[in-house]
């Protein structure tokens, strides 16, 4: 089991937010009391169906349609929710399944943060530390096909090839991660420490692992075996431990 600390929860920034923001489009949908009606409707319909003195075929029947319509109200909305909400809970998921994938480095080699503070508002999804320091963005996109297209990457669905769009942000953001850590740690530390980049894709990406400048794009399935292989940085044990150390006592994200 990796090293990192209970507070951590992967995905728990893009949680909360999806959480948020789902629940601000259904009232906006819906109003506010709506959860209530349905509830009072649902308790009168129970009340009414009891009273009916039905057999015992007959109530699991009437118990089996009651269950039907609360999960039919109660999913309703989801069906109907826009998609760029959506894709917040879509990113937890990938973080909590990069999170799974570090779950196999070895403990004694490496420190592993989730959901960490990055500025006012940002977060870093996760952070490695050991023999050298990665800065890791997870990308949810197993519905699409990602091909690489000059310095970004291009998704492109997979039930329609024809639809599709350039992530042209991904690339730049975590390299812009990777170049605050590495001066937030020099300003910390006294010593210049080299942050890798790592864009983290959960979709269809033939390549398992390429780079776009210093951004490494990695498969989701070979990120924990990729970084214990890769050659070490801190050598000597006294800074390795102070970069531990300070990386241990990040603030997680709010």
């Amino acid at each position: 089991m990796i090293d990192f600390l209970a507070r951590d929860r992967p995905g728990r920034s893009a949680s909360r937010h999806h959480t948020k923001v789902a629940r601000a489009w259904r009232r906006r949908k819906f109003g506010r009391r709506t959860p209530y009606y349905a509830a009072v409707l649902f308790i009168l319909l129970l009340l009414l169906v009891s009273g009916w003195h039905l057999s015992s075929r007959s109530s699991l029947f009437a118990g089996m349609l009651l269950g039907m319509l609360v999960m039919a109200v109660r999913m309703f909305p989801e069906a109907l929710m826009p998609g760029h909400i959506f894709n917040w809970q879509l990113g937890a998921w990938g973080e909590q399944m990069t999170a799974i994938e570090l779950d196999k480095l070895s403990r004694k080699k490496w420190v592993v943060r989730h959901d960490v503070r990055w500025l006012d508002r940002s977060n870093h999804d996760h952070l490695v530390v050991g023999p050298a320091v990665f800065v890791l963005n997870s990308k949810n996109v197993t519905d699409s096909r990602v091909e690489i297209e000059g310095q970004h990457l291009r998704m492109r669905r997979l039930d329609d090839p024809e639809m599709s769009y350039l992530a042209d942000g991904w690339i730049p953001g975590a390299a812009k991660e990777a170049n605050s850590l590495e001066k937030r740690l020099k300003n910390a530390l006294g010593f210049a420490v080299p942050v890798y980049p790592i864009v983290v894709i959960w979709g269809d990406f033939d390549l398992e692992h390429h780079h776009i400048g210093k951004v490494f794009v990695l498969n989701g399935h070979i990120v924990a075996d990729w970084i214990d292989k890769r050659g070490p940085d801190l050598v000597k044990p006294e800074r390795r431990q102070a970069v531990i150390d300070y990386v241990r006592s990040m603030p997680r994200a709010e």
